[in-house]
């Protein structure tokens, strides 16, 4: 069940009674869980809606609306998935006192990746997840590697039961979800063979079959710590790449530590678009 926080005037839900506080139960006999079942599920130009007004009535809307017309309904904001991850290099932990609340969750979320660009580790996805992800076709996702070694990811992200990365992409490429990737880069840790062997798609054969987007670097020390942090704050991009299913191609970007004093900065991101649900 997902609860309604507000309807715009003149609009399908309008029009439908729907007011804040209203709780959307089903579409089409299947409960409805969070803002990616109402967008999916509503999507059709014809279905049915359940709905629970504030009074506690009972209602099932027979909706039919022309394709592409928005119902006007803003949901309110959904439980996050939070981050069980304990990574030294983790930005959240690093930032200052003093700021807004949101700024200090540890989000680690699979529907914030596809929706808004947020990286994810995909550490604490369920069966069921897995499954969603592929029948609504949530690509292309923002996944946190870090490492393709399982022993040096789980170590990286301070969790002994984070699931082996290449695998879990690769199944996820069989199905047609595409992916965007990023590395934080510890020297001495995910550097040297570790990073060739993350360049060649987690195979020692170089069988990049993920169906990678594109990618990002970063080089982080603990020198770059904030005053009562844990976690960089100044990390600097030091090599990207672009792929695709058959061709990869390195990017020559550098850091302000390279010879030549340049500095570039690049990351793999999708625009953040918060309109309103569906």
């Amino acid at each position: 069940m997902i609860r309604v926080q507000s309807v715009a005037p003149d609009s399908i839900g309008g029009e439908l009674g729907l007011v804040p506080g209203t709780e959307l139960v089903a579409v089409n006999g299947r409960a409805l869980d969070d803002f990616l079942d109402w967008e999916f599920l509503t999507a059709d130009e014809r279905f049915l809606l359940a709905a629970r007004l504030p009074t506690g009535e009972e209602v099932e809307y027979d909706i039919e609306r022309p394709e592409g017309l928005p119902m006007g309904v803003t949901l309110e904001p959904p439980r996050i998935r939070r981050c069980g991850n304990h990574c030294d290099f983790c930005f959240v932990d690093g930032n200052p006192e003093g700021l807004r609340t949101p700024l200090y969750i540890r989000d680690d979320d699979y529907r914030l990746s596809f929706r808004y660009g947020n990286f994810a580790t995909l550490t604490n996805l369920k069966p069921w997840d897995l499954e969603r992800i592929v029948e609504y076709r949530l690509s292309p996702l923002y996944v946190s590697v870090h490492a393709t070694d399982a022993t040096i990811r789980r170590w990286l992200l301070r969790n002994p039961e984070a699931p082996d990365i290449v695998p879990q992409l690769g199944w996820f490429a069989e199905r047609g979800i595409a992916f965007h990737t990023q590395v934080v880069l510890v020297p001495g840790v995910n550097d040297g063979v570790e990073l060739e062997r993350r360049a060649r798609g987690g195979r020692p054969d170089g069988d990049a079959s993920a169906r990678r987007t594109g990618g990002a670097m970063v080089l982080w020390s603990r020198r770059s710590l904030p005053s009562g942090g844990r976690a960089a704050a100044g990390s600097r991009v030091v090599r990207g790449f672009r792929a695709t299913r058959k061709r990869r191609r390195l990017g020559a970007l550098s850091s302000d530590q390279d010879r030549g004093g340049r500095r570039s900065a690049s990351r793999a991101g999708r625009d953040a678009h918060r309109g309103r649900d569906r």
